[in-house]
């Protein structure tokens, strides 16, 4: 075990195209405190990032339990808009926990963020009753919002069952590899009959 002292998350950097219409949608269609944009630049900066020339505008986004930082670049300008998927090394998401996810999701798409794909719910396993699906903020961020059954153990995501079990549950259901075209789309919810009749085909 090393022995580092990491003594905690200090926030998630997000670099964001329009610092204004991120703060909208964090703040206004999420509901999160979010600090006023300062702008950054000077010889700090550009040691900091690694990006000669580095002039950004930085917001902080207070969600419950975790800061966001969103950092807009003034400069430079020659910048490329990331299309990373998420089976791509590199790329990341954020997680909310959410009391009602189906109240969450009507607002994002009010704001005109779809959802991937419609709410799959864990039948099985550790995780039976979690609701969860992707989305995106304005910049293609995914954001992941997770409902907990009701009588849940707990509400610290610490005390509960492990991440895998949401792929256990769905992979135990459908009786096939999670990674599957078959299995993700039954947990979209949208074609379950097919997918667990193409499963047993397979398998024979």
């Amino acid at each position: 075990m090393s022995s580092l002292r990491i003594l905690g998350v200090a926030h998630t950097g997000i670099t964001c195209s329009d610092i204004d219409r991120s703060i909208a949608f964090y703040r206004d269609v999420l509901g999160f405190p979010v600090t006023d944009k300062a702008r950054r630049g000077g010889v700090i900066m550009e040691q900091v990032t690694g990006v000669p020339g580095a002039v950004i505008d930085i917001a902080y986004v207070d969600a419950p339990g975790h800061r966001i930082e969103l950092l807009s670049y003034v400069a430079p300008r020659d910048q490329v808009r990331s299309a990373l998927r998420p089976c791509d090394p590199g790329f990341f998401h954020l997680a909310f926990d959410v009391e009602d996810i189906e109240t969450v999701v009507t607002a994002v798409r009010a704001a005109g963020y779809e959802p991937v794909n419609p709410i799959p719910t864990v039948t099985e396993g550790p995780a039976e009753g979690l609701r969860g699906v992707y989305t995106r903020d304005p910049d293609g961020v995914v954001i992941e919002f997770l409902e907990w059954p009701r009588d849940a153990p707990s509400p610290l995501p610490s005390e509960r069952p492990a991440a895998d079990g949401w792929v256990a549950g769905v992979e135990r259901v459908l009786n096939v590899g999670i990674g599957s075209p078959t299995a993700l789309e039954s947990a979209s919810g949208a074609t379950d009959d097919r997918a667990r009749n193409d499963a047993k085909e397979a398998d024979s």
